[in-house]
Parts: C-alpha cells; sequence; structure tokens
C-alpha cells in the first residue's frame, strides 16, 4: 500500500535527483506503514477512499522493522544529499551554504528521532509528519531552484554533466 503519491509536480528537471526523491518517496511510505500497520494516528484519505487503522493493529510492530525503516531513510537521505551537494558545487550553485544548512537540519532531526527510539518512545507519527512535511518542502523550494540554475546553465551551452563521484547513487 502506499501512502505518498509521487506527481509530476515533485519533478525537478534533474532525472537522478528525480529518481532519488522517488526512492525517498518509497522509504518515506514504509514508515508511514509501519505506523497504519501499529494503529498509530487516525483515519487518513488515500485515492478517494478513508483509510482506517487496521481492525486489529499490531501493538507491537517490530521495534527492529521500525529501527531498520529509520536506518535506511536516514542512510538513502545522507547519499542523497551528497549527491545533491556535489550537483551544487558542480554548478556553483550561489545557494549551495543555506540548502547545506537545510541538510544538516534535517539531518539532525532525524538522528534525534532515531535517538528517541532507541530510547523506547514512539516516534512513529512524529517521524511521518517530519518526513512528509520536510520532503515536500524541501523539493517544491530548495530543490527547484537548484534545478532552474542546472537548466539556465544548460541553455547557456555550459556543461550540466553530473558529477562522477554518485553517478550510480540513482540506481539503488
Amino acid at each position: 500500500m502506499q501512502w505518498l503519491i509521487w506527481n509530476e509536480d515533485l519533478n525537478t528537471g534533474i532525472p537522478e535527483i528525480d529518481g532519488q526523491h522517488r526512492r525517498m518517496l518509497e522509504l518515506i511510505n514504509q514508515i508511514h506503514y509501519l505506523a497504519w500497520r501499529r494503529g498509530a494516528g487516525a483515519a487518513i484519505y488515500y485515492g478517494g477512499a478513508v483509510l482506517l487503522p487496521p481492525l486489529f493493529p499490531e501493538e507491537e510492530v517490530y521495534p527492529s522493522r521500525v529501527l531498520a525503516a529509520i536506518e535506511d531513510v536516514l542512510a538513502y537521505t545522507l547519499e542523497h544529499f551528497s549527491f545533491e551537494e556535489a550537483v551544487m558545487q558542480d554548478a556553483g550553485f550561489p545557494l549551495s551554504a543555506e540548502h547545506c544548512r537545510s541538510h544538516d537540519a534535517f539531518r539532525l532531526q532525524v538522528e534525534e528521532v532515531l535517538s528517541g527510539f532507541q530510547r523506547g518512545i514512539d516516534v512513529l507519527e512524529e517521524l511521518c509528519s517530519l518526513l512528509c512535511t520536510w520532503f515536500f518542502r524541501h523539493i517544491a523550494h530548495d530543490d527547484r531552484d537548484l534545478a532552474a540554475l542546472r537548466q539556465a546553465q544548460a541553455g547557456h551551452g555550459h556543461a550540466c554533466e553530473l558529477p562522477e563521484i554518485v553517478a550510480g547513487a540513482e540506481r539503488r
């Protein structure tokens, strides 16, 4: 079951970054699924229907599954950030310092949630909210600025090859 749906409005125009964003959305959906199976939160609206939490929720969604999902999101996000930062450097992106601060702040938030989980705190709802809010805001604002610069450079004959160090990151 998919909770968040990719749509064309999320495309940045940089295929490698768009592919990475799609993968991040899949990982976020895995966390949503775990929260839903556990019965966390209220009903959600999806695809024209209201989905209620399971009638017999898994009160104890296996902590190892939750931990693995959080670690997967964090690891892939850090890999994605490295890719984006290399693209920013390659493009001479003037907002790169601000963009990197956004990456750092998000990483710290996810690490804080992970730490809470490791201390036994129920973090699924908080994590779902954090991931969704940040994901859509980051693409709509920060990544659009980078994509606009890359497209402008391509239109003016500037080289827009992606950095070699991350050429295969999207195929993960």
